[in-house]
């Protein structure tokens, strides 16, 4: 196997990786492998914007300042999913904020972080 001393490509965001769209690296190229090697362990955190108890409106139930209808939400509950999908790692490191274990929403029973582990299962 080989082994690389330092990133062979570096992606805008893990979709362009999953799909091997050109990287920063290689921005005329045609196609930049997403993931030249197996991937063992992966070490992985979104934004944690969506999710952050110190943000503005955080706690709305709806509304532009709700959690669901942050624009970085779909990164942590679609794109990193796919991403997971794509390269399959054995095993995965996955760092969030304190607010993705608290409530969608004030009053409410469901958590980002059920959401999440919901799905994979």
């Amino acid at each position: 196997m080989r082994m690389c001393s330092k990133p062979t490509n570096w992606f805008k965001s893990m979709t362009d990786q999953c799909r091997g769209r050109p990287c920063a690296y290689h921005p005329c190229s045609l196609h930049c492998d997403g993931a030249p090697e197996e991937v063992d362990f992966a070490i992985a955190g979104t934004p944690c914007h969506p999710y952050s108890t110190q943000r503005s409106g955080r706690w709305e139930k709806t509304g532009p300042t709700a959690v669901m209808a942050h624009q970085e939400f779909g990164v942590a509950m679609h794109d990193f999913f796919e991403w997971m999908a794509t390269f399959v790692p054995k095993a995965l490191v996955f760092e969030q904020v304190e607010g993705f274990d608290k409530p969608l929403y004030a009053g409410s029973d469901e958590t980002p972080y059920r959401l999440f582990f919901g799905s994979i299962q």
